[in-house]
């Protein structure tokens, strides 16, 4: 299983055993370890934390959204203080970052502060690593740490520890903790906002499911547990009750689809109206190639080259041949 919703079940921390010894030698072997410490640590290597109270340097090509094109349906954002895994069929997780150790300019660890986790509340306030390797200005590919052997991570349990520096010590590539990677794209930063923003059920039943955020369009079918398309909003005309969507394909397609008929980097459009913020419902329209289906597999018709060849469907000739409506009801 390569999904990165895998690492984030929880853990209990262990109980670390300390010797005792005298007050005075404490203080002693402690003002040694920090004098030899301080010589010994590369100044090339960022290693805050949140302890010690200084800035941390998050990577300037880790900053910013990433979605999985594979799946589709988790989002990774990235900033100077946080780290947000959201995923949209099985929930999410997410922390403050407390530190980022680089290997190199393409590879490091960053260290979280759980303050959510979906599937276990108990992981709030533990620590947790993330490994990012291959990272350039638009990719990267990142593990949460995991390990099926580690009964801290059996399910529900999202991992974590009491003390950062136990968190940093056990959850390493070298353990064997970083198996399961995620190769996620860059998307914009998202600036949409409207009452439109978030999961649609058709009225008629659960199929199919629109979920809509300020970065990108997901048109799910399964009762939404399999992201047919997904696509970052690139354009938005906004009036009310009225308005429609323009959206860039970049991945997240129906496992065994014919993937030649969504293509990633073409463009494909949502339209609706009806909508009534009050009573949660609205008329949507999306591309479809027969008076039955809704969501559509034509390349012709699903997408075009660019914007404008996808707001040309909004013409009163392409409408109902290409935009066929549903009823759809807003969920909590």
């Amino acid at each position: 299983m390569s999904k990165l919703v895998l690492n984030h079940k929880a853990a209990q921390s262990c109980t670390e055993i300390v010797k005792r010894i005298g007050y005075c030698a404490v203080l002693t072997l402690l003002f040694a370890f920090n004098v030899i410490f301080a010589s010994c640590v590369d100044p090339a290597i960022n290693n805050d934390n949140e302890e010690n109270n200084t800035a941390i340097t998050v990577p300037e090509n880790l900053k910013g959204t990433w979605i999985n094109p594979t799946y589709g349906d988790e989002t990774y954002t990235i900033t100077n203080t946080s780290y947000i895994n959201a995923d949209l069929v099985y929930g999410g997780y997410s922390g403050t970052i407390v530190n980022v150790r680089k290997t190199n300019d393409e590879e490091g660890y960053i260290t979280i502060k759980y303050t959510q986790n979906n599937n276990d509340n108990n992981a709030i306030g533990k620590y947790y690593v993330i490994y990012y390797e291959n990272l350039t200005a638009s990719t990267v590919s990142m593990a949460g740490a995991y390990n099926g052997d580690d009964p801290d991570f059996d399910y529900p349990k999202g991992g974590g520890k009491a003390a950062q520096a136990e968190a940093e010590a056990a959850y390493t590539v070298d353990a064997e903790y970083f198996g399961f990677h995620s190769n996620v794209n860059k998307i914009g930063s998202g600036t949409f906002t409207s009452g439109m923003q978030g999961k649609w059920n058709n009225t008629q039943n659960s199929t199919p499911q629109i979920i809509i955020t300020n970065k990108f369009f997901r048109y799910a079918t399964g009762g939404g547990t399999t992201a047919n398309h997904v696509g970052e909003i690139v354009k938005v005309a906004d009036n009310g009750a009225a308005g429609y969507l323009v959206y860039k394909l970049v991945g997240g397609f129906t496992p065994g689809a014919n993937l030649s008929l969504y293509v990633n980097g073409t463009y494909n459009i949502l339209k609706w109206e009806n909508y009534d913020s009050t009573a949660g419902t609205a008329t949507l329209y999306l591309a479809g190639t027969s008076s039955n289906t809704w969501g559509g597999v034509s390349p012709s018709n699903v997408t075009s080259n660019s914007i404008q060849e996808a707001e040309a469907l909004l013409t009163a000739e392409s409408i109902p041949t290409h935009l066929r409506s549903r009823d759809f009801t807003k969920q909590p």
